[in-house]
């Protein structure tokens, strides 16, 4: 017979905040920019600097439907 273990204790969820950063297709991405997002990854990754590689970056156009904005933003933003 399966025993269930109720002595495990539940560790509570840390809430995290995202923003969504956009650039209009005239700003140049330097590398001032690259380096802030690739730390932001890291530090969402809880990882180093040196243990990942950005291998790009796109700039999304504003000319983008509204459902296709609000669904990316929805797609970005923990469940929890």
């Amino acid at each position: 017979m399966l025993k269930s273990d109720n002595n495990k204790q539940s560790k509570p969820i840390e809430s995290l905040s995202y923003q969504i950063a956009e650039l209009s297709e005239t700003d140049q991405l330097n590398d001032e920019l690259l380096a802030v997002i690739t730390a932001a990854i890291a530090a969402s990754l809880n990882r180093s600097i040196h243990s990942i590689v950005v291998r790009s970056i796109r700039i999304i156009a504003d000319s983008s439907p509204v459902w296709n904005r609000a669904a990316r933003r929805e797609l970005t933003i923990p469940w929890f």
